[in-house]
This record gives C-alpha cells, sequence and structure tokens, in this order.
C-alpha cells in the first residue's frame, strides 16, 4: 500500500508517498476513496461533525465517512463556550475519531475562517485510517496556541459534548456558561468545610 509518510513531531507529513504497512485494522482494504478534482479532503472531530452547529459550513462538501488518526493528538473540551480543541501536540493523548469530507475551495476557505487559521489554528496535514481501512493523509485543524489549562483536559477519543455555544448565540449571555461554570465550582471549593 502506498501512503504518505507519518506526522512529525510538528504534526507535518511529507505528503511524497512511500509503502509502508498499515496499522492493523479489522477488514482493512488498500482501496483509497479519492476527492473530485479540486476538492481537498479534511477530517472534521468537533462541531463540525454531523448533527453539531456548525455542520452547516459543510453542506456543499461531500461526506466520505469516519476515520481513526494513526498517532494519538489530545482531543479535549474548554473554554468558556466548550469549544473542542485537537492539540498541537501529537503523540499525546489518544487516537481521534472524526469524519472525512472532500471539501470545494469555497468550502475549505469559510472553514479557514472558523478556525482563524494563522492565529489560533494550522491547517495542517496528518495521516487517518479511512473508512475503508486505507491509510491517507487529510487536512485538519490542530491548536496551536493553547494554555496549560486546556493541555492538562481530559483527553477524549470521540468528541460527543453538547454544550458547546455556537458564536451566533454567544452575544445573548451576560457571562459565557464556562464562566459561570468556573465560578460556582470556586465558590464552593472556598466555602466547603475540610
Amino acid at each position: 500500500m502506498t501512503v504518505a509518510q507519518p506526522a512529525s513531531p510538528t504534526g507535518r507529513v511529507d505528503t511524497t508517498t512511500r509503502a509502508v504497512a498499515a496499522p492493523p485494522v479489522a477488514g482493512a482494504v488498500a482501496t483509497h476513496a479519492t476527492a473530485p478534482p479540486g476538492m481537498t479532503v479534511v477530517m472534521v472531530y468537533g462541531t463540525l461533525k454531523r448533527g453539531f452547529p456548525n455542520a452547516p459550513l459543510l453542506t456543499t462538501s461531500i461526506y466520505l465517512g469516519r476515520c481513526t488518526t494513526v498517532g494519538a493528538y489530545p482531543l479535549v473540551v474548554g473554554g468558556d463556550w466548550y469549544s473542542p480543541y485537537l492539540l498541537a501536540s501529537p503523540g499525546k493523548g489518544h487516537r481521534v475519531v472524526g469524519e472525512l469530507y472532500a471539501v470545494t475551495p469555497d468550502a475549505l476557505a469559510a472553514l479557514d475562517v472558523l478556525e482563524n487559521v494563522g492565529v489560533n489554528y494550522s491547517r495542517e496535514l496528518i495521516d487517518v485510517v479511512g473508512p475503508r481501512g486505507e491509510v491517507r493523509a487529510v487536512h485538519t485543524y490542530l491548536k496551536v496556541n493553547y494554555t496549560r489549562e486546556l493541555a492538562c483536559g481530559e483527553c477524549l477519543v470521540d468528541y460527543q459534548d453538547r454544550r458547546y455555544v455556537p458564536r451566533t448565540e454567544r452575544a445573548r449571555y451576560a457571562i459565557p456558561p464556562g464562566c459561570m461554570d468556573a465560578s460556582r465550582s470556586s465558590s464552593v471549593a472556598v466555602g466547603s468545610k475540610a
């Protein structure tokens, strides 16, 4: 099987191909789903997945199936709005479950805006095991500037948290939900008797 070289410690992938043995996957076959010409394959792992608030950004995209990262990454939930983050720290966390989409250049540009590429995220190539057991390099979004609190958060395999507050709904909160939870737990800790 010919696949892209594994991600380096920085999370970057050399897109030249070489023959490698794929990790063992039940029922693995050596076929590759390919994106139509002019489209890019992207792995999403959080609020862009089907059934989540940002999925409408992918309505012009082609769903290719579920995938799992070849390497481990920390997938955490944090911040005032309970956002999911895939941290740019390969080798830590778990192999992450996501969804693959073939996206148009316009959809890719919209995803880059949503993820604030160049400031908060970097769009990187990583290796995944696709829906038919094929190993391939695909684009995903890695959080590059994160706090120690996020880095120490509970690592997930498959994001299913429903607390996320979309940007379009945030104006109705005087205090973000994450702040209310943090102040509540702080006041309990301070006011509790040992």
